[in-house]
C-alpha cells in the first residue's frame, strides 16, 4: 500500500529549522559512538575489514571523497546492522539502549528506537527539489516519502536509485549518513543480486537479522567497485545484462529443414509468429502472466537474420543455430555494438551535417539535433523492447513498463549534461508523445 504524508512542494523555501528531536538524536549518535569505541574497539577492526577489505578499498588510500563517504557508511552499518553481539542479534544501539536505558529521558529512548528499527532499502528517485529535498519511491512495495535533504537534493538526479535508511525526525523524513547512488540502468542488476541474496540467507536456515549485517556490505562493495573503476552509464535488458544489440545474418539452401529444426529444439522455448519469423522465449512467465522475448529469427528468402539484445543471449542463440542449421547454414555477417554507443554515434551523425569549418555548436541547435533523434527514434525498432518501436511497445502493459524505464534512463542523462553545464533537452514531449505519464512508473 502506497503512503505519502507531506507533499515536497509545501517545504519551506528555505528548509526545514533544526528542532529538538535533530538536536537529541545527534547527542546521541555522538553518545553511542563513544560508547562503540569504548567497549567495541576490537570488533570495529574486525568489521572494518569484512566491509571493506584492506588493499585498494582501505579509506586511508582512498581520495578524500570516496574515503570520507566509505567511514560514514560503515560506522552506520556498525553502529545500526552489524550484530556484534551474534548470539542475542544485538547491535552496539540495542546494547546501548539496555545499558543506558535507566539515564535516557523517554524520548530519547523513542528516538533510538526509531533508529534502530529502520532498514537498509533501495529506492528511487521520483521528484527533486534543489536544496529542499527529494521524493523516494521504495521499490518493495512502491511507498513515497518527501525527504527533507537541503545539501544532497543539489547533486541528486531524479530517476537514480539510492540505497539508504529513513529517519523520522522533527515530524519530517530525514536521510541517514549513509548512502549509495546508482544509475537508473543499475536497478536489474541492484534488485538482482538483492534478491539472490536474500533467498540465499533462506536456503541456509539465516535469519532475517543475518540478512540485515551482510546487506550493507554487499550493496557497498557494488557501490566501492564503480566508485573506483567508474565507467560510462550502461544500458541493461530485463535481466540486467548489458543492452548490446547482436545481429547475425546466415543463408541457406534448406530453409525448410533449419525453420522445423528450430521449432523443435527442446533447449529453448521457441514458436512462430508468422511464417516468416520465429521467437525465442524465456521460460518462466512474468508477474503479468506473459514470457519475455529472448531473440527473434526472421527469414527473408533463404536469409534468416538472427537478433538479441545482449552478448549472452545471442552467444546462446548461435549456439542454438548451430545445433538446428549445422553446415545447412552459411555466416554472411554479423553486428556487435553496445546500445549507448548507438545512441552516441547519433547525435554525432547530425552534427556531421554542419557546414565545413563550424567547430562550434549552438545550445539551440544541439538541443535541435536531439529533438530530432528522439522524435525518430519513436519510431525506431529497439532491441531492448524485442525489435519493436517505442510507439509499438506501449500497446501492452509490459511494453509501457519497458519504455518508462528507457524514457527514466534518458531523462537521467539529460539532467546529467544540464548539471554539466551543457544544452539539456526536456524530455516531457516524449512522455506526451507515447501517452504515458511519468507517475504512473
Amino acid at each position: 500500500m502506497k503512503e505519502r504524508t507531506t507533499e515536497i512542494f509545501d517545504f519551506p523555501e528555505d528548509g526545514f529549522p533544526v528542532n529538538e528531536e535533530s538536536r537529541i538524536q545527534d547527542r546521541l549518535i555522538e553518545k553511542i559512538m563513544i560508547f562503540a569505541r569504548r567497549f567495541y574497539d576490537a570488533e570495529m577492526e574486525k568489521s572494518m575489514a569484512l566491509f571493506a577489505p584492506p588493499g585498494p578499498a582501505d579509506p586511508k588510500m582512498l581520495a578524500d571523497g570516496v574515503g570520507n563517504s566509505l567511514m560514514l557508511d560503515f560506522f552506520d552499518w556498525f553502529l545500526f546492522d552489524c550484530m556484534v553481539d551474534p548470539e542475542m542479534a544485538l547491535t552496539v544501539t540495542d546494547i546501548f539502549l539496555r545499558r543506558k536505558k535507566l539515564d535516557l529521558s523517554g524520548r530519547e529512548k523513542n528516538i533510538i528506537a526509531m533508529m534502530s528499527q529502520a532498514r537498509m532499502d533501495l529506492f528511487e528517485i521520483r521528484e527533486v527539489c534543489p536544496g529542499r529535498g527529494v521524493v523516494l519511491r521504495r521499490l518493495a512495495d512502491g511507498s513515497e516519502f518527501p525527504i527533507v535533504e537541503m545539501k544532497a537534493s543539489r547533486q541528486l538526479k531524479r530517476w537514480a536509485l539510492i540505497v539508504c535508511r529513513l529517519w523520522s525526525v522533527d515530524g519530517v523524513w530525514r536521510l541517514s549518513p549513509a548512502m549509495y547512488a546508482f544509475e537508473p540502468g543499475r536497478r536489474p542488476f541492484l534488485e538482482k543480486i538483492i534478491n539472490e541474496f536474500r533467498n540465499m540467507t533462506k536456503k541456509t536456515g539465516s535469519s532475517p537479522d543475518d540478512f540485515r549485517c551482510g546487506f550493507s556490505p554487499l550493496i557497498c562493495r557494488e557501490w566501492l567497485e564503480l566508485a573506483l573503476h567508474p565507467r560510462k552509464p550502461e544500458m541493461r535488458n530485463r535481466d540486467g545484462h548489458r543492452l548490446v544489440f547482436c545481429r547475425a545474418l546466415f543463408r541457406t539452401d534448406n530453409r525448410a529443414a533449419v525453420h522445423f529444426n528450430l521449432l523443435g529444439q527442446k533447449k529453448i522455448l521457441t514458436e512462430e509468429n508468422g511464417p516468416d519469423q520465429i521467437i525465442w522465449l524465456s521460460p518462466e512467465r512474468d508477474e503479468a502472466g506473459g514470457r519475455k522475448i529472448l531473440g527473434s529469427f526472421f527469414w527473408d528468402g533463404n536469409d534468416l537474420a538472427f537478433e538479441a539484445n545482449s552478448l549472452r543471449r545471442f552467444n546462446r542463440g548461435l549456439a542454438i543455430l548451430k545445433q538446428a542449421g549445422g553446415a545447412e547454414l552459411r555466416l554472411i555477417e554479423e553486428t556487435r555494438k553496445p546500445i549507448e554507443k548507438m545512441l552516441a554515434e547519433a547525435p554525432a551523425a547530425a552534427v556531421g551535417e554542419m557546414p565545413a569549418g563550424a567547430e562550434i555548436i549552438a545550445p539551440e541547435k544541439m538541443l535541435e539535433f536531439k529533438r530530432a533523434y528522439y522524435k525518430g527514434w519513436l519510431k525506431k525498432p529497439i532491441p531492448a523492447l524485442q525489435g519493436k518501436t517505442p510507439l509499438q511497445a506501449v500497446r501492452s502493459s509490459a511494453g509501457k513498463k519497458r519504455v518508462a524505464e528507457l524514457l527514466k534512463g534518458i531523462e537521467h542523462m539529460e539532467e546529467e549534461s544540464r548539471l554539466r553545464g551543457e544544452p539539456a533537452l526536456d524530455s516531457a514531449f516524449l512522455w506526451e508523445g507515447l501517452g504515458l505519464a511519468s507517475e504512473d512508473f
